[in-house]
């Protein structure tokens, strides 16, 4: 173990690297600070740890500017602030790109960090972690150094166009290799372009908050798995789930989605943005809050011939600023299909479908309650089954409290007599307060 004490440092700090004929790994490293939040690396942009790969075609220039670079299995950072000063982009041609941390190998471990981009509107692809499949020597020699396994605890991302960004080079050379697979428990991403950036691999994100970013989570790549997750004031969605291109590895319904126990709230505040925005493949949102989102809590439009399909159970959807609970396009690309179980959708349009027969919801045990006439869309395919429309009887929802009061019409209204919405009365997530 390395202890830093307190202090500011400028330098290139390199955990292993692949700057020279062959890799070098520095395994089982640990780098703590001495105390928390004391230590503050910041990239002095002064090399390239990446020379091994120019003769592969992939040239970073003289300089990398990536950061804290780490090839070893299981290192561990600890209580450091690292930060990119720099917003020069180095001339990679897959992606012109900079950053603060850079993680190349298995097992690593990032625990009560703070990672600093070089600005949040500076544009271009600058980093504050990213988290790639970059050691093709190994890999071309039949061995494997791949950025798998990836932890993140108690961290913080902010003031980056990327915050966090996955990406699998090695395939995009053609090399069988698994995407690189990531999770954050109990971290927070604000005021980023993008907190999670997603272009491949696996995430999973618990018990964190995504808040100030222009999107929270834009995912197009294999699979995502939220839960207890916060989103608050993103400036164009909490979550968007894009389509981007199918890799050979990946089913036709990708990339796969799962979102559970998180709370959406005034997200989007300017026009044509949402709570969650579904692009593609297949998503499935149990004991949710969508509250105050800007043009819809829940927008779902196909941008090309990859169907969109979505399970809701057990939600609460309420108020959006521009009245509208879930939303699709007049002319959608490809088939929409929605499921919605035990959910309360409170709204002044609580569906509004304009995709028409593309479009298919399947409404079942539910409480659909607009306060306008609702409206279907001419063409809407609509299949329901013992649907309410009536107050839920919230204990205060304009103030953030969803729990269902005494005499509630919806109480004992959903599949097999349970609540229908998130929270019911005495469900562990009831004490939600949206403030």
């Amino acid at each position: 173990m390395v202890v830093v004490a307190a202090g500011e440092y400028t330098e290139d700090l390199t955990i292993g690297h692949l700057s020279g004929a062959a890799p070098v790994f520095k395994n089982n490293l640990t780098i703590q600070a001495e105390t928390a939040g004391t230590v503050t690396i910041n990239a002095a942009n002064q090399g390239d740890r990446f020379k091994a790969l120019e003769a592969l075609g992939a040239d970073f220039g003289e300089i990398d500017l990536l950061g804290v670079v780490v090839n070893g299995d299981g290192v561990v950072l600890d209580g450091l602030r690292i930060v990119q000063p720099s917003e020069q982009l180095n001339i990679l041609d897959a992606a012109n790109i900079n950053g603060a941390l850079t993680i190349v190998s298995p097992n690593v471990v990032v625990k009560n960090c703070v990672i600093v981009g070089a600005g949040a509107d500076i544009g271009g692809d600058s980093l504050g972690l990213l988290l790639a499949n970059m050691d093709a020597v190994t890999a071309l020699g039949g061995g494997a150094n791949l950025a798998l396994n990836l932890t993140v605890e108690n961290t913080t991302f902010t003031n980056a166009p990327f915050s966090f960004a996955i990406v699998n080079f090695l395939a995009a050379l053609g090399l069988p290799v698994p995407n690189p697979d990531a999770s954050f428990s109990g971290c927070t991403f604000d005021n980023n372009g993008t907190g999670i950036e997603m272009d491949d691999g696996a995430v999973t994100v618990v018990d964190s908050t995504f808040t100030n970013n222009g999107t929270g989570i834009s995912c197009s790549d294999d699979s995502l798995t939220v839960s207890n997750c916060t989103f608050i004031g993103n400036l164009e969605a909490g979550v968007e789930i894009e389509t981007g291109n199918l890799e050979d590895n990946e089913a036709a319904e990708s990339p796969v989605v799962s979102i559970d126990g998180s709370l959406f709230k005034d997200n989007g505040p300017q026009e044509n943005s949402y709570g969650f925005l579904q692009e593609g493949g297949t998503a499935t949102i149990t004991n949710c809050i969508f509250s105050g989102n800007t043009t819809a809590q829940i927008r779902l439009s196909p941008d090309d011939s990859r169907d969109v399909t979505l399970t809701l159970d057990h939600c609460d959807l309420y108020n959006s600023v521009e009245g509208i609970g879930i939303s699709t396009p007049e002319s959608a690309e490809a088939i929409i299909t929605v499921t919605i179980t035990n959910t309360n959708i409170s709204d002044f349009d609580c569906i509004e479908n304009l995709a028409g027969f593309a479009a298919e919801f399947n409404v079942s045990f539910s409480n659909v309650f607009a306060s306008n006439e609702q409206y279907f869309g001419e063409d809407g395919a609509f299949i329901t089954d013992n649907v309410l429309n009536t107050d839920p009887m919230y204990v205060d929802a304009a103030s953030g409290d969803f729990k269902l009061a005494d005499g509630s019409p919806v109480l004992t209204a959903g599949v097999g007599g349970t609540f229908i919405g998130a929270v019911g009365q005495s469900s562990p997530v009831s004490d939600w307060q949206l403030q």
